[in-house]
């Protein structure tokens, strides 16, 4: 026994311990007690029929058991347990189709009993498309036995059977013995698989069930932000409010209304932000549209100006909400407030993706265009500043007396 182990953890040691696939682990050791019990057997084997005088059986038997230590030496040097296999059921198919066919010295009564064993063999080991293909070699061989030389074979040895009755008996049994214990490998390494995969499955599920329960609390933690967000900038914007009452310089006055504006588009961002069912997976259409909407109804009083509005983002990231959004604000309450839309006003946005990682945001209405003394304005300014956060070009186009048009470009 310590003999074995040696052998076995100076040949297959290094692979079973590199290698995680249970199947693979299963094929090393195979190859290994397979080619070690085959020369188990063949090596007394052979000396029974050197003693017995049968040197026609003998010249097999000696070329199987150097192929099988050839070919773990191979394993051994390249690691490839598909090539070893491959090489030795090629070999000993070739060697026990050559033997019945070839070999006139020989009683050829064991010779399928190892067809079976190399056909099980290759299907474990090297699948069993190439199984099949192994058979197909096993049995043009055997069929071109049982043509051509099974008649004369059994006449010629037919009285000699009772006298290499306990050598048959001895092959039958070992090629049994090979047989079995093939089975029980696959049986076995079938069954621990199982076992490892409702293993396998049972911890992924725990660990569905960890992963959701965390995302929802994630979920509730960041509407939870965003709720307490939006209530905190409303408490400023009720601040502002309160301070602007007592402020009677009619620009101060103004700067101070832009800034509440400008607050409760942040509040409304927010406010959206935790009304999604999902914010690992927000519906950007439907959130730009509905943000678009709220935003012109804060700016808009009495005139009746209508969105157009296109959104198809691919894929897009969650921190460029709020920088858009207060985008989108500045350039709708520009159009309101000094485009002088009137009653017919539209206004006109495209957010969809142009490129991979890229999106484009178009912007146009219908007013008189972009007013020169707006050209050094805070608003454009704050434009310009939004644009460059999110890594972005701004082109901005004046059609006076028709509109006003920008196109702004992202990198994702």
């Amino acid at each position: 026994m310590k003999l074995y182990h040696k052998c076995k953890a100076w040949l297959i040691g290094d692979y079973i311990a590199k290698q995680q696939d249970i199947y693979q682990q299963s094929k090393a050791i195979l190859l290994f007690n397979a080619s070690f019990l085959v020369f188990v057997v063949l090596l007394p084997l052979i000396i029974y029929i050197l003693i017995a005088g049968l040197y026609g059986k003998a010249f097999p038997s000696i070329l199987g058991l150097i192929f099988v230590v050839v070919q773990v030496l191979l394993f051994k040097r390249y690691q490839n347990i598909w090539w070893s296999s491959f090489v030795l059921c090629v070999l000993t198919s070739l060697i026990v189709c050559v033997n019945i066919n070839f070999n006139d010295k020989a009683l050829h009564l064991v010779e399928p009993f190892w067809m079976i064993v190399i056909v099980v063999f290759a299907v474990f080991m090297i699948g069993v498309k190439w199984g099949a293909f192994i058979c197909l070699i096993l049995l043009t061989g055997f069929s071109f036995f049982v043509v051509n030389k099974l008649e004369s074979n059994l006449r010629d040895f037919l009285d000699l059977i009772p006298t290499i009755k306990h050598f048959l008996i001895a092959e039958i049994v070992g090629a049994m013995i090979v047989l079995v214990y093939i089975l029980s490998i696959f049986v076995s390494t079938t069954r621990k698989a199982e076992q490892a995969l409702r293993t396998g499955n049972w911890l992924l599920e725990e660990n569905n069930i960890l992963v959701k329960k965390q995302n929802s609390e994630i979920t509730v933690l960041l509407k939870e932000i965003h709720h307490r967000v939006k209530n905190n900038l409303q408490v400023v914007n009720s601040l502002l409010r309160l301070q602007s009452v007592q402020i009677r310089d009619e620009a101060s006055q103004r700067v101070f209304e832009d800034a509440q504006y400008r607050i409760k588009a942040i509040a409304l961002i927010h406010e959206r932000m935790y009304k999604s069912p999902d914010l690992s997976n927000i519906d950007c259409s439907a959130y730009f549209k509905g943000l678009s909407e709220d935003l012109l109804r804060q700016n808009v009083i009495h005139e009746q100006i209508e969105l157009k509005m296109e959104v198809d983002l691919t894929e897009w990231k969650q921190d460029v909400v709020v920088p858009l959004g207060l985008l989108l604000n500045e350039l709708i309450a520009n159009s309101v407030e000094h485009g002088q839309l009137g009653d017919v006003g539209v206004i006109t946005i495209r957010l969809v993706s142009s490129g991979a990682q890229q999106f484009m945001l178009a912007y146009t209405d219908n007013g008189i265009g972009f007013p020169d003394e707006l050209a050094h304005g805070f608003g454009l300014e704050l434009i310009e500043t939004l644009c460059e956060q999110l890594n972005g070009k701004m082109e901005l186009i004046n059609h006076r007396g028709h509109g006003v048009e920008y196109l702004f470009v992202f990198e994702g």
